[in-house]
């Protein structure tokens, strides 16, 4: 646990260093490429923290994809069958909800937050 925190104190005063100390004094391709720095370390620290999350979503999708032969999701999914693979479809949107909530946290409705069982301040 102490190597975590370390890590995270650490990740914290990264972003805050480029933050206060870099970005203001840097223009053009510098700045962008601080910037493209920046957004790297948060998104970083936001896998770290959603870890736990990302492992459940990872394992709901195994097990649903396990309720069905591969022959059958195949043909469920040419079929665009709807019903063959309900669970595995939840699995895999509460999964893709989890992962944007690392990439691009912002791009998450209230409602696809809470369907991925995501709290307000999981970003």
């Amino acid at each position: 646990m102490r190597g975590e925190a370390d890590g995270a104190r650490l990740a914290d005063a990264a972003i805050a260093l480029i933050e206060k100390d870099i970005l203001p004094g840097l223009a053009g391709e510098a700045r962008f490429r601080a910037l493209m720095a920046l957004s790297a370390l948060r998104m970083s620290e936001r896998e770290r923290l959603l870890a736990g999350r990302l492992a459940e979503a990872d394992a709901a999708v195994l097990a649903a994809a396990r309720q069905a032969s591969m022959e059958a999701l195949r043909d469920g999914l040419r079929r665009q069958d709807a019903a063959l693979g309900a669970g595995l479809h939840r699995a895999l949107h509460a999964d893709a909800a989890v992962r944007t909530a690392v990439t691009r946290p912002g791009a998450l409705t209230a409602a696809e937050r809470a369907f991925a069982g995501l709290a307000a301040g999981d970003d």
